[in-house]
Order: structure tokens, then sequence, then C-alpha cells
């Protein structure tokens, strides 16, 4: 992921020196891939922050839960 300079950077590279995305690539460490991406775009964007579970906090098994709450309806309609 790139910073709003670099992004800057690769707008004006584009427009203003009309370089190539690989000369652009070059002369700024990137991939070509990433920099043409970035020369699409409209506007910058930062990345969506990922939400990382808690690995301190066991996370409830999903077939686990499923599995009581099953069990508890059918304890409280007097089914076996």
């Amino acid at each position: 992921m790139i910073d709003y300079n670099a992004y800057c950077e690769i707008k004006r590279l584009h427009k203003d020196e009309s370089l190539t995305a690989a000369q652009i690539a070059g002369e700024l460490g990137l991939t070509n891939q990433t920099v043409e991406k970035w020369v699409k775009k409209e506007r910058y964007e930062e990345r969506k922050k990922r939400i990382i579970p808690n690995v301190d906090k066991p996370q409830p098994n999903r077939n686990d839960l499923t599995l009581k709450q099953r069990d508890a309806s059918h304890q409280a309609s007097g089914s076996s």
C-alpha cells in the first residue's frame, strides 16, 4: 500500500512528465502493477482496516454454539 504522497507523485509523473507505469515504477521502486492501479484511480483511498480477532481470547466454535443452542431448545420444549 502506498501513502498519499506516493500517490500524488505517481499522478504527477504520469500527467506532467508523461512517464509510463514502468518508468514510474522504476523511479519510485514500485511494481508496474501497483503504479498501473494508482494511475487509473481518480482519487486516493486508504486501505480498509482489517479486523483481526483477539488471539488471547478464545473464539467460540461455531459448531459448538449451534449444538448448545439446539440442546437448549430441546430441553425447553421437553424433547429428548
